[in-house]
């Protein structure tokens, strides 16, 4: 007679499995694009058709607060500070609100919904893919209804924000560089001094640490990559956001781009023409991506092991794949949302967790 101990595990068979993936793509076509350049602008429309209610996502805490002050009895606020609250608790119960005009926060972004027929309005200040299609998704349209979407022109402090988010960044590049526990120290104690809220948001200090916001990081290199091409001039905010919308069949990201490329090319060798047009297709994948991209068209080598056209050996790049840059990144867009004036706004990821409290406490001698 064998006998086994009490806790022996013995190998269970299971049946092999076999992993479905399928993609349902959104459809924005029944949004209607409005633009306003700051959020007095909405006065007129709000007063002009009184029966139809509007859903406000403001950039920040004090903004929202004094423009529903200013509407009156008309309006009702709502932020994170409301959570648990009656008022809370009675739109995500009846999911509709009694009042004409509802102003939030991006706290509302996931996980409220709207129902309400009367809910003709959705206005949004963002310059963020993801939270703007958050924002828009939290009224649920039944039937052929149809939304005005109206989004806030940001060309007025596009350059103020970009000036903001790039010294936010060099943030980030002054903690890779530090390379002595002395200059590691006083990275912590500028840090630790910095009159900047923003900063809150982006590193924590932990038993004598820096723990860095690598989410927030992606999202502003991103954002900064956006800001250029429109001070460039190659495109403008209004197209992108008809990109992100699907509302523009003649306008593609770089990676579907890329992806149209290599089903055209990818059979026969490429002339130089076509291989800087892949180099930049490649960078501007890595950028839309939150990744550091090369200014020049030289920073990518096409040819196996890469023969640059100097004759030195370059390292490959990997292309990332069209999930990575846009799913994935997706989600990474939505870890910083805020004002950019120093008043940061609720940050949080695509599925709910709150990324504006990384581990570890806060700012702290």
């Amino acid at each position: 007679m064998a006998f086994y101990h009490r806790r022996t595990v013995y190998p269970q068979w299971t049946p092999p499995r076999v992993c479905f993936r399928y993609t349902t793509p959104a459809d924005y076509s029944r949004f209607r694009l409005r633009w306003f350049s700051k959020l007095d602008d909405l006065k007129k429309p709000i007063g002009a058709k009184p029966e139809e209610r509007w859903l406000i996502f403001a950039d920040s805490k004090k903004q929202g607060q004094t423009f529903a002050e200013d509407l009156g009895s008309c309006a009702a606020y709502l932020d994170a500070d409301h959570k648990g609250s009656d008022f809370w608790n009675r739109i995500v119960r009846e999911e509709r609100f009694s009042q004409q005009v509802l102003v939030t926060t991006p706290v509302l972004d996931a996980g409220i919904n709207i129902v309400d027929s009367s809910l003709r309005n959705v206005a949004v200040i963002t310059d963020n893919r993801t939270a703007l299609l958050q924002m828009a998704g939290r009224k649920r349209m039944r039937g052929d209804e149809q939304v005005n979407l109206w989004i806030c022109n940001p060309s007025a402090t596009l350059t103020h924000r970009y000036r903001q988010y790039s010294q936010w960044l060099e943030w980030f590049d002054r903690l890779d560089k530090c390379r002595s526990p002395e200059h590691y120290q006083a990275l912590m104690e500028q840090l630790w001094r910095e009159d900047d809220p923003g900063l809150r948001n982006l590193f924590r200090l932990s038993r004598g640490k820096i723990f860095p916001n690598t989410l927030a990081r992606h999202v502003l290199r991103r954002r900064c990559f956006l800001f250029e091409r429109v001070l460039r001039g190659e495109t403008t905010f209004k197209r992108e956001v008809e990109l992100w919308l699907g509302m523009d069949p003649d306008a593609t990201g770089a990676v579907v781009a890329l992806h149209n490329f290599y089903m055209e090319h990818g059979e026969e060798p490429l002339e130089e023409t076509l291989q800087n047009t892949l180099r930049q297709l490649i960078n501007t994948c890595y950028a839309e991506a939150g990744y550091p991209h090369q200014s020049g068209s030289g920073g990518v080598s096409l040819c196996g092991g890469g023969q640059a056209g100097n004759g030195e050996q370059r390292p490959e790049k990997q292309i990332p794949s069209a999930h990575h840059s846009h799913h994935g990144s997706g989600a990474v867009e939505a870890a910083l949302s805020g004002a950019p004036d120093g008043e940061p706004g609720e940050a949080h990821h695509a599925d709910g967790a709150d990324l504006s409290q990384p581990r570890g406490k806060a700012l702290s001698a």
